[in-house]
Order: C-alpha cells, then sequence, then structure tokens
C-alpha cells in the first residue's frame, strides 16, 4: 500500500471521528488563534506521520520508530523545561529513564540483521533523514497542540482541526499526482482496509490522550510518555508476533516501567 494512501487513510477516519464528536458534544469553538495551531500541529503530524511510514516501508522500523521518537520528546520537553515549566527531581529522572529507554529500544540487533551493516551510505543517509523528519514533525505536532491547549482550545475540536488540515493536505498531494498521472495504486487497499482504520482510530486515540494530559501535568512530563510507544511496541511484537527480544530491548522495558513509575510518583497532582 502506498504511503500516501495510508496517510489519508489515517487522517480521513481521524477527522471524520473527532468532527462527530464535536458535533455531538457541541463543543465551543475557541479563538482563531488556538484554531491556527491546532492546524498547524495537524501539518506538522502529518510529515512526521508520513516519514515515519516511509521509513517503516523501507524496513527500517528498529531504528526510524524508536529514534524518531527520542527527538519527538527531547525537543518539547527541552522547549516545556526552559519556558520555565517546573520540573520536580523524580520526574527528571524519570524522564532520563524513559528516554534511555527508547535509545535501548532502537540500538539494533547485530545478530539479527547483520545485513544493515551492509548498507550503503545513500541508504544510511536517507534513514536518518527520515528519522529527523519523523521526530521534528512530532514534536512540531506536540508544540502546536500545547500552544492551541494554552489559548484555551477544548480537546475534540483541537483534534478536529488538526485531523481536518490534514486531511485536506493529503487530498491536495494526492490529486496533484493524479493530475500528472502518477497517482499511486490503490490496488489491495481492500484488503488492508481493515488494519487502516485500526490504525487510525489508535493514531486518533493517541493524540487525544495527549491533548488531554497537557490539563493534568506540564509539557516535557506528557511528551516525553507519549514517545514511548516503540517500547510497546516490542512488547506486543513479543507477545502477538512471538519475536525474540534482545537483552537491550528487555534492558529498554524495564527502564520504561521504571521512568513510568517514577514520572507517575513525583508529577504533581492534576
Amino acid at each position: 500500500m502506498h504511503v500516501l494512501v495510508a496517510l489519508l487513510a489515517t487522517q480521513l477516519v481521524g477527522a471524520a471521528l473527532a468532527i462527530t464528536v464535536v458535533v455531538v458534544t457541541g463543543e465551543s469553538a475557541p479563538q482563531t488563534s488556538a484554531t491556527l495551531w491546532a492546524a498547524a500541529a495537524g501539518i506538522s503530524g502529518l510529515i512526521g506521520l508520513g516519514a515515519l511510514y516511509l521509513g517503516l516501508s523501507r524496513g527500517t522500523m528498529g531504528l526510524v520508530a524508536p529514534l524518531s521518537a527520542v527527538i519527538a520528546a527531547t525537543v518539547p520537553a527541552i522547549v516545556g523545561m526552559v519556558s520555565g515549566e517546573p520540573v520536580d527531581s523524580l520526574v527528571l529522572v524519570g524522564m532520563m529513564f524513559a528516554l534511555a529507554a527508547v535509545v535501548a529500544v532502537a540500538m539494533p540487533d547485530r545478530h539479527a540483521v547483520p545485513e544493515a551493516v551492509h548498507q550503503s551510505r545513500g541508504t544510511r543517509l536517507g534513514g536518518w533523514l527520515l528519522i529527523v523528519t519523523a521526530g521534528l514533525g512530532f514534536a512540531g505536532f506536540f508544540l502546536g497542540v500545547d500552544q492551541a491547549s494554552e489559548l484555551g482550545g477544548p480537546a475534540w475540536w483541537t483534534l478536529a482541526a488538526a485531523r481536518s488540515i490534514s486531511t485536506v493536505l493529503i487530498v491536495l498531494i494526492l490529486a496533484g499526482l493524479l493530475v500528472g498521472a502518477r497517482g499511486p495504486s490503490t490496488q489491495g487497499a481492500r484488503a488492508v482496509m481493515p488494519l487502516l482504520v485500526l490504525s487510525a482510530v489508535g493514531d486518533t486515540g493517541g493524540n487525544l490522550f495527549f491533548i488531554l494530559s497537557r490539563a493534568e501535568t506540564t509539557l516535557a512530563v506528557s511528551v516525553v510518555l507519549s514517545s514511548l510507544f516503540p517500547v510497546s511496541t516490542v512488547v506486543l511484537a513479543r507477545v502477538v508476533l512471538h519475536e525474540r527480544l534482545s537483552r537491550l530491548a528487555l534492558v529498554g522495558v524495564v527502564l520504561a516501567v521504571c521512568g513510568v513509575v517514577l514520572i507517575g510518583v513525583g508529577s504533581p497532582a492534576g
């Protein structure tokens, strides 16, 4: 499945879900500045997700997902702390544990993927470009949503605005490709559509819980915990796909659990 088609399905389902909830609940519209920040977050998140999907499609899952998560967590966390957000010492240690967990999971198993050593310099450079793009894209999403929330943007309205603009953008890109007769093939799309919808619902839910968490804790804590998704991916791969965990991956899981506990103990009540 072409990356653009997967992106369209993810954004379309997310936008439909968020808009439906906004209509049903009757959430009031925030001020224009909050909506603009939410839209900027949606564009940045689309770029990050596109880079992530492209990296996964090229078989660099073990590097793109964890290392982009490190960038996505580190940039907003630093911004939050520099802007004066209070950080308890236990929370700071927990954040270090969490980031170390993602790095541990990201370390490749040399025995499992010996062919990685023989990758060309261009392939490695392309992989790192995707990692940085995905990480900065997600970081931009976190920061944009944070600004929208600070300006009074309701959770579902913020998510609806972000997903709506990203859906429009990906539709325009696809339309441009179709006009140029270079449109992506949709062959086999029906077979994987349930997985795309499930992915879209999960992604939308993750975005929503991040937005809600901003009302309970600091930006730094929210982004670090939200960026632990590669650790859960490793655990699910072990449980569902029966993949073996390397020693570093096991260390990463332990560090993640310790980090979450420390952050939970040291975080102030919302």
